[in-house]
């Protein structure tokens, strides 16, 4: 597969020529960088070859007339990286659907495991998206997307881009990310704090999660030890006791559970990751 962009766009009125600019970060529209390439006045697509995967690029069209250029909205693109352990994920949810809001969540992995959501939760494309074209949006009531995947005692990687709205609806916090034997859980009264929580117990310190802060969540669970990493930082680890039954992503006791924002939903049998730490990743998840 050729990696590339392809772009389409609408003018209107007559220009003198057109420019495309593709860069590796924001694009100054005051002090622009030189056009990566320059179009005529009738062209309304590019098809860009020189882009490689793994990079986040920054693309812009603008319209010269008479000397003034003006500049479209920035678009911000990444090829995707293959999965290695695609064919091992038995879930992975994106934040989009073909009419919003939608309560149709879809597995990317087709063979993997089924999805059942609550009605508290929606994806939604009113608010900034995190790495999907809209976000998963928990309500704080009757929230969670259950997946049938039940890793008992055996190794298990569960995660999720997050996003706390500095505003929530709902002021009761006791709110889990995921799961409820072994999960992730706010403190009481606060919003920002998460902690491990294992059987109802927290543990250990709490990671601060900024407001409205795109943040990779991460579960690292298997042979008895549950290890909790925000942005790839381990933030804690605990024994637990018992079977891991399901994945699920939000919840909590009635009425305070997870208000806020989910991407990129994933659930990949193994350790996915170093145990020490990692890199957290920073763009859309691949599919394939």
């Amino acid at each position: 597969m050729t990696d590339k962009f392809i772009l389409n766009w609408d003018l209107d009125g007559l220009v003198n020529e057109q420019r495309y600019y593709r860069s590796t970060i924001p694009i100054d529209t005051l002090l622009p960088p030189s056009p990566t390439v320059i179009l005529n006045s009738e062209v309304r697509s590019y098809i860009d070859l020189e882009v490689e995967p793994g990079i986040t690029y920054y693309l812009r069209v603008s319209a010269v007339r008479n000397g003034v250029e003006k500049f479209s909205q920035e678009v911000v693109k990444q090829i995707s990286i293959a999965d290695p352990l695609w064919a091992s994920v038995r879930a992975l949810i994106y934040a989009e659907a073909e009419n919003y809001p939608s309560t149709e969540f879809v597995n990317q992995k087709v063979s993997g495991a089924s999805i059942s959501a609550s009605s508290g939760v929606s994806i939604i494309n009113t608010v900034p998206p995190i790495y999907d074209e809209g976000v998963i949006y928990f309500n704080g009531n009757n929230a969670t997307i259950t997946i049938d995947y039940a890793p008992v005692r055996n190794p298990y990687t569960q995660e999720a881009f997050v996003r706390i709205p500095k505003n929530p609806t709902t002021s009761n916090w006791y709110a889990r990310i995921f799961n409820e034997h072994v999960g992730i859980s706010s403190d009481a009264g606060s919003k920002n704090n998460f902690r491990l929580i294992i059987d109802g117990n927290l543990q250990g310190p709490s990671s601060y999660i900024p407001d409205e802060t795109n943040t990779h969540v991460c579960l690292m669970c298997g042979n008895g030890i549950a290890r909790f990493y925000v942005d790839g930082v381990k933030v804690h680890e605990s024994a637990y006791f018992g079977n891991v039954n399901g994945q699920v992503f939000g919840g909590g006791t009635a009425g305070q559970q997870f208000n806020g924002y989910m991407s990129g939903l994933r659930c990949t049998p193994g350790f996915r990751y170093d145990l020490n730490g990692f890199t957290a990743p920073t763009s859309k998840l691949p599919n394939f």
